[in-house]
């Protein structure tokens, strides 16, 4: 009996031993096929700190980019090294991470075909390899053992070829991401059984054939239908109306036929559908108005005939209406006005007419207007030049009548185009105060009298007064002089009216003085800052092209969806930022350089970013915003960069910059503006430090009379892991070198901010906590954490100075 027990023993103690071992021999295993990987990769100077951290003397769970999530394995189960700037092929030494669960390559210049050790890894979850330089077709032998797979993204790369049927095999797929590639052929259909499925994606490829008529049968979770820009033809299924959980559905730049099914009208999630510039026809749905979440209805460039129905004034949340390049008739109805949101209104090139609706004054968020190519008639309604954000109105090539609007409160109109009209009556000087018009277009009218020479009417030429026979002006007009006599006839007049209102105009002007006075004070003491008295900076498109090096990449600090940010140093020696929008084939970076420009020129405040000048090239489809140039970069780059490192009280600083310029924008300007995309990213840093608000591409302003006010996720997406506060805190920040009770009070001083963003991020609009009061709390946390450190070297200028107040 004891021999048993004893061998039992040694058999335990050996097999322990083994068993320990092989579980060495594992993450050993991991980590040399990490450093195979390596080995591989070029370096730069801005990524050369993951060369030195991936070494074959530290722990690879310590390495940048690398999870070791379940200690039951000791195994590495993630790795994510996604926008580093690396570049290489990827070795097939990555199929021996057998129990990796996450791979992440994206935004880098990887190159090469599909890495075929990818296919070895059995566990695999999700795949990222997208925003690279991978090409070539997908060897279908590669999804045969990924059955686990949940994500597969690919987008922006030059694969090519056929989309591989196995793909119909992962039964666990939720996001299919293939977008921009060279991808041909049709889609699977096996695709369209996977019930799991929540994203399609395949814009800008050149996939063809038709849609299953059931396309909707075995995809109840489908929430992203994204097929624009491909080669796709036949009808649009009725049965996408049973796609019930489906929110964007963008099938534009496509050859789909046949009629708009009035199954749409189901899609009670739909938040954007785009079916433009297809060959649709029949007329538009009735049905479209049950859309009530309906943000972006855009149907141009197709054939649709018949009207535009009244029940899209029950999709109230629409912010545009895209209907132009059809042959829809009738007129604009009433109901249109009802669209209190409405930014961008497109019905060119149909066959409206009639008159426009005289409550187009009430849409007060009308950014662009584009009616032309139409026959509309009567006048223009004078309530079209009060919209106050109104940047772009084209009533060209219409009948049209009377005499042109006064526009002088539009301060932020860029084109105006009224040409090809019956317009009668002079042009009115009062254009002279849009400093913003960059193209001014009444040519082909009835037109008479001087054209005026101040504001913008220095930089236009004779296109923009063409064929109207009774105008006259400068010379630079090409049009007649304007006569001696009737100037001096003119002068003559004004000085009879000078001498006989002169007593009564120096009374009526002091009562107009204490007027504005008076209210000047009385909106400074409603909204605590009077509105700055902004200039725009002229700057040409030479200089910015001189500034920047012609834009090149040795000038270029950031890359977003719509835009590039490249450092220039203008004429007069000044470094500045500036934000080159290229609008061509991306009618959003239009909007949103339109959007950004509006907003920034209008607000000032020490926390957000300054605006300078802003240079758009229509001819070119470019626009520019001169910014100014913060040398520290964005937070983001401080807060997930080995190379950079952040106190806490550095980090409260600019929570509290952050805080303070929301809480300017929210309650301290004439309006509330939402800026709906506040994270790391759009948080620049200076010369000192301090926080700076940037990017206001999605931003929204509301109206002073709404007392509740609905909000939206309309940005990026962030999220927190429900884990304790130690083990979501930023590592950096546990191996500061503090004294224990120091090191306690900051973490105390975390767990509160924690607490404070949770009340943030409420559910309910009502629960969450004012932002004011945000402020204050931040800043009583600050004063705490410094006062506490104040015996260390302070890290910036605002600590050093809280440390001497309190000493």
């Amino acid at each position: 009996m004891g021999s048993t027990v004893f061998f039992t023993t040694v058999t335990a103690l050996i097999m322990h031993c083994f068993m320990s071992l092989a579980l060495q021999q594992s993450i050993e295993t991991d980590k040399y096929a990490l450093l195979a990987l390596k080995s591989h990769l070029s370096f730069g100077p801005d990524n050369i700190f993951l060369e030195k951290n991936w070494t074959a003397e530290s722990s690879v769970c310590g390495w940048y980019g690398v999870a070791c999530d379940d200690p039951r394995v000791n195994r590495v189960t993630g790795l994510s090294i996604s926008c580093m700037g690396l570049t290489g092929s990827i070795s097939s030494s990555v199929g021996n991470l057998s129990f990796l669960h996450s791979l992440d390559l994206s935004w880098n210049s990887f190159h090469g075909n599909f890495p075929e050790g990818i296919a070895l890894l059995q566990r695999l979850q999700h795949l990222d390899l997208s925003n690279n330089l991978f090409s070539g077709a997908i060897p279908p032998s590669i999804f045969v053992s990924l059955s686990n797979l949940q994500s597969l993204r690919l987008k922006n790369n030059t694969f090519s070829g056929n989309v591989p049927m196995e793909v119909a095999d992962l039964h666990s797929l939720t996001v299919l991401d293939l977008q921009f590639n060279l991808f041909s052929g049709p889609i699977p259909l096996g695709i369209f059984n996977l019930s799991s499925l929540e994203i399609l994606a395949f814009t800008g490829n050149k996939v063809s054939g038709n849609l299953p008529m059931d396309i909707c049968s075995h995809l109840p979770r489908l929430n992203g239908l994204y097929l624009w820009n491909n080669e796709f033809d036949g009808p649009i299924p009725a049965s996408l109306g049973n796609c019930s959980q489906l929110e964007f559905l963008i099938l534009s730049s496509n050859a789909f036929s046949g009629i708009l099914p009035g199954e749409i009208g189901n899609l009670s999630s739909l938040v954007v559908l785009d079916i433009g510039d297809n060959q649709l026809t029949g007329s538009i749905p009735s049905e479209i108005g049950h859309l009530h979440r309906l943000q972006s209805l855009s149907l141009g460039n197709n054939w649709l005939s018949g009207i535009i129905p009244e029940t899209v004034g029950g999709s109230l949340e629409i912010q545009e209406l895209i209907l132009n390049d059809n042959r829809i008739v009738g007129t604009i109805p009433d109901a249109i006005c009802n669209l209190r949101n409405l930014s961008v209104l497109h019905l060119g090139m149909n066959s409206l007419g009639g008159y426009l609706p005289p409550g187009m004054g009430n849409l007060k968020f009308l950014r662009t207007i584009d009616l032309s190519r139409n026959s509309f008639t009567g006048k223009i309604p004078a309530s079209v030049g009060t919209l106050p954000y109104l940047v772009n109105l084209s009533l060209a090539q219409n009948e049209f009548e009377g005499s042109i609007p006064e526009f002088q409160q539009i301060m932020s109109l860029e084109t105006l185009d009224l040409s090809q009209n019956n317009l009668t009556g002079g042009v009115p000087q009062s254009l002279e105060a849009l400093l913003y018009l960059k193209w001014f277009n009444v040519s082909y009218n009835r037109l008479s009298g001087q054209i005026p020479t101040g504001g913008p009417f220095r930089n236009f030429t004779a296109s923009s007064f063409m064929s109207n026979a009774g105008l006259c002006g400068a010379p630079q007009f090409e049009v007649l002089p304007c006569s001696i006599n009737h100037s001096k006839r003119r002068a003559h007049l004004i000085m009879h009216l000078f001498l006989g209102i002169f007593p009564a105009s120096l009374v009526t002007a002091f009562l107009v003085f204490l007027f504005i006075r008076n209210r000047k004070k009385k909106i400074a003491s409603v909204q605590n800052v009077e509105s700055p008295d902004i200039k725009q900076k002229h700057i040409s498109y030479s200089e910015l092209q001189t500034a920047t090096n012609r834009f090149g990449e040795g000038n270029l600090l950031a890359l977003g969806s719509y835009s590039a940010i490249y450092e220039c140093c203008l004429s007069d020696g000044t470094y500045s930022a500036v934000k080159v929008f290229h609008f061509k084939n991306a009618r959003a970076a239009r909007e949103t350089f339109l959007t950004e420009c509006d907003l920034l020129s209008r607000i000032r405040h020490r926390n957000l970013i300054e605006f300078i000048a802003s240079c758009p090239r229509w001819d070119l489809d470019i626009g520019a915003i001169v910014l100014e140039y913060m040398p520290n970069g964005s937070l983001e780059r401080w807060l997930y960069s080995h190379n950079y490192c952040l106190d806490i009280s550095q980090r409260l600083d600019i929570m509290i910059d952050v805080a303070s310029a929301l809480d300017y924008l929210h309650n301290n300007y004439y309006f509330p503006v939402v800026h709906c995309d506040v994270k790391p990213g759009n948080v620049l840093l200076d010369e000192d430090m301090v926080g700076h608000l940037c990017d206001f591409g999605i931003a929204k302003l509301l109206s002073v009379r709404d007392g509740v006010v609905r909000t939206k996720t309309m940005g990026t997406v962030g999220y927190i892991a429900p884990d304790e506060i130690m083990q979501v805190v930023d590592c950096n920040l546990l191996r500061q070198d503090h004294q224990i009770a120091n090191f306690e009070a900051e973490m105390q001083c975390v767990s509160t901010i924690m607490e404070l963003a949770l009340q943030c991020t409420a559910t309910s609009p009502g629960e969450r906590m004012n932002i004011q009061d945000v402020v204050s709390i931040l800043k009583k946390l600050r004063s705490q954490i410094i006062t506490q450190n104040c015996d260390r070297t302070p890290k910036s200028k605002r600590s050093e100075t809280l440390c001497k107040s309190t000493s």
